[in-house]
């Protein structure tokens, strides 16, 4: 086992392990902590607990650990992976790119990141002045290429499936416009990345997922200010808003008109 320190402004720590394990008895317990873990599996198999899920993972896959997450590993043969550990800025880039919850498995047979992660690996056997500059150099090089196959393979496999998540969203605003509704609740509910949420809802609606969910409190606002004749203080609770100031401010910048005078133009 071999393992080495870099630290930059980008990267605050990585440590590079070549772990071999033939068989464990007792499943091997990985904790990333406040680190961003990578996986990738030279050889062999293991599977894998993560995330209240069961899985396997083999040869030519990464499997990347969100900070905070555990997983438990066990394995039936000789299995070799190098595990990669990153904090730092790195994290927050890294969970956008991948859209990491709580672990994802990429398909990694892209020669060019065996290529680096070898690279990685010789590096450390032949410590020299810059080495460490020159691991920070391949370990992006590394996260290039699994961003390219994430692109590639995962996003494409999964597009139709997220439409169909992001239309579910739509459906739950629609029917719970009138609730106290936050992005971080409504990422939580569907279990999604809040910033992939915003990047697929805008993407299918033009819309942030709060900036629609105002949308469907003001069109139900118009309508009952012309169908019924409900308070404007009423009116206002029922779609949503906390306060008349605020609605009246909202419904103002999307109509251009105020709600009492659109009440009158309209009735």
């Amino acid at each position: 086992m071999t393992q080495s320190v870099i630290e930059s402004s980008l990267i605050k720590f990585i440590s590079v392990e070549n772990i071999v394990r033939t068989n464990t008895k007792e499943p091997l317990m990985i904790e990333s902590e406040s680190n961003l873990i990578f996986m990738y599996f030279v050889q062999g198999a293991a599977r894998v607990h993560a995330g209240g899920e069961e899985f396997d993972v083999k040869k030519g896959q990464m499997l990347i650990l969100n900070e905070d997450a555990k997983a438990s590993l066990v394995v039936h043969r000789k299995t070799e992976w190098v595990q990669i550990v990153s904090s730092g800025i790195m994290i927050a880039s890294a969970n956008r790119a991948f859209d990491v919850h709580q672990f994802i498995v990429i398909e990694a047979k892209n020669h060019f990141i065996k290529h680096y992660i070898d690279s990685l690996i010789l590096e450390q056997h032949h410590a020299m002045a810059g080495t460490a500059y020159i691991q920070k150099y391949l370990f992006m090089c590394i996260l290039y290429h699994l961003f390219v196959e994430y692109e590639l393979t995962y996003k494409a496999v999964t597009a139709n499936s997220r439409q169909g998540q992001i239309e579910t969203i739509i459906q739950y605003l629609k029917d719970n416009y009138a609730k106290n509704i936050q992005l971080d609740q409504l990422a939580e509910t569907f279990d999604i990345s809040k910033y992939y949420l915003i990047q697929q809802f805008r993407q299918l609606t033009g819309y942030t997922p709060i900036e629609y969910l105002i949308q469907i409190r003001i069109h139900e606002a118009q309508r009952l200010l012309v169908e019924t004749d409900l308070p404007i203080s009423d009116i206002c609770v029922q779609v949503g808003f906390r306060t008349q100031s605020y609605f009246s401010k909202v419904f103002k910048r999307i109509t251009d008109y105020k709600p009492l005078a659109y009440r009158k133009k309209f009735q």
